[in-house]
């Protein structure tokens, strides 16, 4: 029988281990933890439904350059993955903690060979050419996967926006990172988009490998671009990465010796998955390192490279529109500058695009560039009074 003593001791409720909830006190005067606390389903909410044409006067594809926030504010809770029952009076140790899941399946739709594209928001997403080129993918698509991005994302470093009407705060618009589902011709195609998780990337990587192999992919596309010394006015040169790389060509040599840069997340998806034996690529587009928000061209030819190496077939007719009006732009720009003519002069006279230089050669060569078309080393598309690029 237990004593009076032991009847009021209250008890330490297990919690997960991080990001999962608060650790409780659970006694006779408390009542135990919600469902929510409990690591349960905790309910869902509803969707808006999605727009599924492609407008070109205001694409629901396009990509903010910075924001990766989704237009879709619903609130919403992810079931941890785990469950608690009752009290436990010793804490368990760190390693045997259990994991909480940082994603859900919401759909598993039945599928034919699979492909698997992603693009992030941040690191390797020059011009937003990426994510641009993965949302138009995805645009008219469902969303059967959804990863919490209270677990991956510093909202510090990349906070969500806030809608303020008439003086009122109104609604918050939270980051998505999510798998949407879009049919292309005899296959599907799961289009990964979203920030960059800034946390837990092994966990991402173990989450992406389990959604993989639990939905069937057959390969993946990796969709990324790097500022480079290259003009707008050449098409947009693309590197390729990979072993399985099959009929997937590079438009410039690859660097033959070893090279060590900074990863990102997408280069974790890309080894993962190689290392389950899916054929998996990278393809990179060299965006012109002096343009400033989207660059649609870029985006178009990695959609463009991607159909051919998936073949199968999309519109394309917004995106070509846009990436023709962003040439047009880019080319008024130059023609109302003499500083940014000689430098594009300058960039158009170097050739058939060279092996990629290690990056302090770029960075040096860049300075070189400025100094000479300026004087001072600024950026010569740049007009002081005037928006950048």
């Amino acid at each position: 029988m237990e004593t009076a003593e032991e009847q009021e001791t209250p008890r330490v409720a297990q919690g997960p281990p991080e990001g999962g909830g608060l650790t409780g006190v659970v006694g006779p005067d408390r009542p135990p933890a919600n469902e929510a606390e409990q690591g349960g389903p905790g309910g869902s909410s509803s969707r808006p439904e999605r727009s599924g044409g492609r407008q070109a006067a205001n694409p629901p594809w396009v990509v903010g350059y910075s924001t990766g926030v989704a237009d879709d504010r619903r609130s919403r809770q992810i079931s941890s993955g785990t469950s608690h029952q009752g009290a436990s009076d010793e804490r368990l140790p760190m390693c045997e903690a259990p994991l909480v899941s940082i994603y859900r399946v919401l759909k598993e739709p039945e599928l034919e060979s699979p492909a698997l594209v992603a693009a992030l928001n941040g690191w390797v997403d020059a011009g937003a050419a990426g994510t641009t080129a993965a949302s138009y993918l995805a645009s008219d698509g469902e969303v059967i996967v959804e990863f919490d991005t209270d677990a991956l994302v510093d909202y510090r470093a990349r906070r969500p926006t806030l809608d303020i009407h008439e003086g009122v705060l109104t609604r918050m618009g939270w980051h998505e990172l999510n798998i949407r589902s879009v049919r292309a011709d005899n296959r599907d195609l799961l289009v990964l988009t979203g920030p960059e998780p800034d946390y837990r990337w092994r966990q991402f990587e173990e989450a992406i490998v389990e959604v993989a192999l639990r939905l069937g992919v057959t390969e993946s596309i990796c969709l990324g671009a790097i500022g480079a010394m290259v003009p707008h006015t050449r098409a947009t040169p693309l590197l390729v990465t990979g072993k399985q790389r099959g009929s997937l060509e590079s438009d410039m040599p690859l660097p033959a010796d070893h090279m060590q840069v900074p990863a990102s997340a997408l280069n974790i998806i890309e080894i993962a998955l190689a290392e389950k034996g899916m054929r998996s690529v990278g393809i990179w587009a060299q965006v012109p390192h002096y343009v400033h928000g989207t660059y649609f061209p870029g985006a178009l030819a990695l959609v463009e490279r991607t159909l051919g190496h998936l073949g199968v077939r999309l519109p394309l007719d917004s995106l070509v529109d846009l990436a023709k009006e962003e040439r047009a732009r880019l080319d008024t720009v130059v023609a109302s500058r003499p500083e940014a003519s000689a430098y594009l002069d300058q960039l158009e006279a170097t050739g058939p695009l060279p092996p990629v230089p290690p990056g302090d050669d770029i960075a040096e060569e860049l300075e070189r560039f400025l100094r000479e078309a300026t004087g001072d080393g600024r950026n010569p598309f740049d007009d002081p009074g005037q928006d950048p690029l």
